[in-house]
């Protein structure tokens, strides 16, 4: 009887090892799977960063051309986006590209502009030169001058 209670004892060990085993087994599947999962989510993360990043830079340049054909405060309103990022559009879009399609677009004739500044005028204050505010030439007061932003 005892051996055969010691039999029925080690026949349910090893069960209980094959179990273990076969666990052990489904856990480093699972871990080689993730693994091949997170590499693949990189590599289309990349992908998509860049294609992210190519269709960033067309619209760049699309709202930078048509913010030299019309004033910023209009192409904002058109494309449903704020002045800032148009300004910001400008200045991350290539001249030469934005150059070359308004000289498409007008056939090459010269961009007529209306009253105010030309486009890339700058202010005509050197950065950290004090700008007057308007007006406040006439009041004889040094307190009301500011530090431009060029």
């Amino acid at each position: 009887m005892a051996s055969e209670s010691g039999n029925r004892a080690v026949v349910e060990m090893r069960r209980y090892h094959a179990a273990q085993e076969s666990a052990l087994r489904a856990v480093a599947a699972a871990r080689g799977t993730v693994g091949k999962t997170r590499d693949r989510r990189t590599v289309e993360l990349e992908r998509l960063d860049a294609a992210v990043s190519e269709a960033v830079g067309a619209e760049d340049e699309a709202l930078a051309v048509l913010a030299e054909l019309v004033p910023v405060v209009q192409v904002a309103a058109y494309a449903g986006e704020t002045v800032k990022r148009v300004r910001e559009a400008q200045q991350r879009a290539s001249a030469e590209v934005v150059s070359a399609r308004v000289a498409a677009l007008t056939n090459g004739l010269p961009v007529r502009r209306g009253p105010g500044r030309p486009r890339r005028s700058g202010r005509g204050v050197a950065v950290g030169e004090v700008a007057p505010i308007a007006g406040a030439e006439h009041v004889g007061d040094t307190s009301s001058m500011v530090d431009s932003v060029v």
